[in-house]
């Protein structure tokens, strides 16, 4: 995509994709949420951290040198229990037919989103784009309050 158009231009439209498609999943009734599925890059963790988050996000340590301190958190607040690490996509789509849950809320780069919401339909994914710090795939950073926020909309509290 990125050969045929402007960089600039291809990295607005895949947002504007990703933008359309949450207003289509948040405009549907979203009452009988019971699974929900947070994904996340393994980008997301610091790059030298030396706990595998792949096997479990409870290996966490809480450090602070990334967000998924914020996100386990996030697990503890509103009682959620998928919630995973993926290296790629591949295993990313394992997680999901794992889990089988009603939505799932991912956070990646643009492009990986979209590909990931098309191979995991008809399940509904809410994007969550991950923000480039230095380079793509080491230390990325996210919005933490958008995940919460999509948290807040689907959990019964």
């Amino acid at each position: 995509m990125s050969s045929i158009l402007p960089k600039k231009f291809s990295l607005q439209l895949l947002k504007w994709i990703l933008e359309q498609n949450n207003k289509i999943v948040l405009s549907r009734n979203n009452r009988n949420i019971k699974t929900i599925l947070i994904l996340l890059p393994r980008c997301l963790q610091y790059f030298s951290c030396e706990f595998n988050l792949v096997s479990s996000i409870e290996n966490c340590r809480r450090c602070g040198k990334c967000k998924i301190k914020d996100i386990v958190e996030f697990k503890e607040k509103y009682k959620l229990e998928n919630i995973k690490v993926a290296p790629g996509g591949r295993l990313a789509k394992f997680f999901v037919e794992q889990a089988r849950p009603d939505i799932v809320i991912a956070v990646a780069c643009e492009l990986e989103l979209i590909i990931g919401i098309k191979e995991i339909f008809p399940i509904r994914t809410l994007a969550v784009s991950n923000i480039v710090v230095n380079k793509p795939c080491v230390n990325t950073d996210v919005e933490i309050r958008k995940i919460e926020e999509f948290i807040n909309l689907l959990v019964k509290r």
